[in-house]
């Protein structure tokens, strides 16, 4: 988790954003109050990888965590960004089945 946290420091930093580090049993309750205290209009999460699992998420599902999120923070844009790795290939596409 150490190194996990160095790399995304790292990134936050060449994106000049900022890395505010929460810690609570739920999670979708911490990122409501820490969106509410920052007076935040937007809300950029990731999807948890499956080593990471769901379980940190307290037992909730990526779908029922955004809909606490959504609920929990009216008139907030939220944005999920996938995983790109798990993304499938295109029908055509240079390495897709069925390709040329």
């Amino acid at each position: 988790d150490r190194r996990r946290l160095e790399e995304l420091r790292r990134l936050v930093a060449m994106l000049g954003a900022r890395l505010r580090v929460e810690e609570g049993e739920d999670v979708a309750e911490v990122a409501i109050r820490v969106a509410h205290s920052l007076g935040s209009t937007y809300v950029l999460m990731g999807t948890p990888s499956e080593r990471r699992g769901l379980s940190r998420l307290g037992g909730l599902s990526e779908r029922s965590l955004l809909t606490r999120l959504l609920q929990g923070l009216p008139g907030v844009d939220v944005r999920v960004v996938a995983d790109p790795s798990l993304r499938a290939t295109p029908a055509g596409a240079e390495g897709a089945p069925g390709a040329c």
